[in-house]
């Protein structure tokens, strides 16, 4: 039986759980009220698995998650764990291309990866299920008019998370 390790995160800016194996991080969770998208994404990808929490092996992504959420960490440099369709690895690739503090949208990313205007909605559901938001940044990503679209912690989550982007982001130029 593997074993998934669990931890809540609390802060102004964002509060939720994360969820590891032991190869890497696997799962990110807005949900605070209970554990069932947890529970549902368990039994989904990991059915033979048990769920520890306050483990010393979360502690490395916890120590990471502060860090960023404090303002003093612009990328995530610990191991992940994710399964998805070649499609979907490639957007969240993509993903990881825009920079700290910025926005791209569903066609620039399709274009990206080498698509054009008539797979956005394609790539808006590989960003939607993205199971590491915040670490694969699908809180920067934006409409082609530039607007906030949907997010899975909701747009005022989004919102804090670009902002705190923004406030910290010169700290982390030169490392561009």
């Amino acid at each position: 039986m593997e074993n998934l390790y669990l931890e809540r995160i609390v802060s102004d800016i964002w509060t939720g759980y994360i969820v590891a194996t032991d190869r890497g991080l696997c799962y990110v969770s807005h949900v605070t009220t209970n554990l069932q998208d947890v529970v549902d994404f368990q039994v989904k990808h990991y059915p033979n698995s048990k769920l520890i929490s306050n483990a010393k092996e979360i502690e490395p992504y916890r120590d990471q998650f502060y860090e960023y959420l404090n303002g003093d960490r612009a990328t995530f440099d610990f191991p992940i764990d994710i399964s998805g369709t070649p499609f979907q690895k490639e957007v969240w690739e993509a993903l990881y291309t825009i920079p700290y503090g910025e926005t791209a949208s569903y066609l620039e990313i399709a274009e990206k990866i080498g698509r054009d205007h008539k797979s956005s909605q394609a790539v808006g559901g590989a960003v939607g299920s993205n199971p590491l938001c915040i670490v694969c940044p699908c809180h920067r990503v934006v409409g082609t008019d530039g607007k906030l679209t949907g997010y899975s912690g909701g747009i005022d989550v989004k919102i804090d998370l670009l902002n705190h982007e923004i406030e910290h982001g010169t700290k982390f130029i030169e490392n561009r």
